[in-house]
């Protein structure tokens, strides 16, 4: 994830502090959006797809000091993967 956060905020360099910042922000950002998500406890963080775009968008608020923003431009976004997440965690309590 760390390579695809760089693609997105289109760092091109390579140091230990940028690096560390970019992981320290990474699972800041996997935690925060796992408890708005209501993703199943040891989710596994893949890229390409709707929760990871998510992540590297959150990434981004925070990198640019407007985390605060981010719920606000991405409500829907976010309602829409927890419904799923509550979808199936119905589904899998029914059966």
């Amino acid at each position: 994830m760390l390579q695809a956060l760089k693609d997105k905020l289109a760092i091109t360099w390579s140091d230990t502090d940028t690096d560390r910042r970019l992981n320290s922000i990474l699972e800041t950002a996997k935690v925060t959006l796992a408890f708005k998500l209501g993703l199943p406890s040891g989710y596994v963080w893949t890229t390409n797809t709707q929760e990871s775009n998510l992540l590297l968008n959150y990434c981004f608020y925070e990198w640019n000091d407007a985390v605060d923003e981010f719920d606000d431009n991405y409500a829907n976004d976010i309602l829409q993967l927890r419904m799923k997440y509550e979808v199936r965690d119905y589904v899998e309590q029914e059966t």
